[in-house]
């Protein structure tokens, strides 16, 4: 590689987004590590139910026993009435102390199972554990399970996949707060109406739209471009934020908006969970669709295919469709020095292009 260039590698998965207006997708749900499968094969999920999880960390509790009877701990030790792996509930005795008349106990606060009793007599108490939890994510059914990683699941529907999402999941009723997808939204564009919606709108700038959101209980927010000066907001917002096309005042593509928008009222659920370059998962939206005959069927992370219909992500010339004529990709230098893996495009136009794989959206 010349000096002064960057080569641009992208992750195991293409990196190309899908915009299916009839779609039947698979998307897999997994743990970060293995933990247990909670769903069968055949089973009807909704978006919100737990697929699988696995133990993070141990909720415990440490009882200073010699403090709380007021001895030393080889006393306290004396006094303990329970032992290493015993089960208690919340107010057993864990230790009792008797001196004449008078009587001193420490109960157990909750349920749990003694840990152990080190020798200053402090008692370690287990009463839960936190888990990892690994979310449906889509309204469907299990197609597969992936013990004891979790489970594949299939939807059917409209889908718009995205290149950024806050982590969170949730859904509700489709209601565009802009008119065009080149126009940003602002704060006075969310009123009561709003109120529990998943919002569509050009794009944002303005981080005082998200605290509106979440005033009215948002459901989710969908956009074209989010500004750097909204970031941390979105992430703290407690509903999805889901970007479709990248960040900064970028409209939303012809497509997704004109998808999504004339969907107003509909359900939809927005999975706004970060890219998995891994597995190719990207954030993405599912809205209900009854009856699909004709779905297209999908698979987050699909390879390219000659003859599909692309659009070309670019900042200086936007809205650019063709068809594929490769799909095997090469490396090649651009005309800003770097190099990356390039197809070829035929633009409805007729003009013959090289695209970097990294800028392909995949439309159906």
């Amino acid at each position: 590689m010349t000096q002064g260039t960057q080569e641009l590698i992208p992750g195991p998965a293409r990196p190309a987004v899908n915009i299916v207006p009839l779609a039947l997708v698979e998307r897999e749900r997994r743990l970060p590590r293995p933990g247990q499968v909670r769903v069968a094969e055949g089973r009807e999920v909704t978006f919100a139910e737990v697929v699988a999880a696995t133990p993070r960390r141990h909720k415990v509790i440490l009882l200073d026993i010699a403090r709380l009877l007021g001895v030393d701990p080889a006393q306290a030790r004396q006094a303990l009435r329970v032992r290493a792996k015993d089960r208690v509930e919340k107010g057993d005795v864990l230790a009792e102390l008797r001196r004449g008349l008078t009587r001193r106990r420490v109960l157990a606060p909750q349920r749990g199972r003694v840990m152990g009793v080190d020798a200053q007599a402090r008692l370690l108490l287990r009463v839960g554990i936190e888990w990892d939890e690994v979310l449906a994510g889509l309204n469907g059914r299990v197609a597969r399970v992936l013990e004891p990683w979790g489970a594949v699941i299939r939807a059917e529907g409209s889908y718009i996949e995205g290149v950024w999402g806050n982590g969170q999941v949730a859904a509700g009723l489709l209601r565009p707060l802009t008119a065009r997808r080149t126009a940003p939204v602002d704060e006075e564009d969310l009123g009561l109406e709003h109120r529990g919606a998943v919002g569509v709108a050009g794009y944002c700038t303005d981080p005082q739209v998200l605290a509106r959101a979440e005033d009215l209980s948002f459901r989710g927010l969908v956009v074209g471009g989010l500004s750097h000066a909204c970031l941390e907001q979105a992430r703290r917002v407690s509903f999805p934020v889901l970007v479709t096309d990248g960040f900064g005042p970028v409209p939303m593509n012809e497509e997704a908006f004109r998808l999504l928008s004339s969907a107003e009222g509909r359900s939809a659920v927005v999975l706004a969970e970060p890219w998995d370059q891994d597995f190719g998962a990207r954030p993405c939206v599912m809205l209900d669709l009854p009856h699909i005959t004709q779905a297209e069927r999908v698979t987050p992370g699909e390879s390219l295919l000659v003859g599909q219909t692309v659009r070309i992500l670019s900042a200086t010339q936007p809205d650019q469709v063709g068809t594929l004529l490769s799909s095997m990709p090469r490396w090649e230098r651009l005309p800003n020095g770097l190099k990356a893996l390039v197809v070829d495009v035929r633009l409805r136009s007729g003009q013959h292009i090289v695209a970097p794989i990294v800028n392909i959206e995949i439309l159906r």
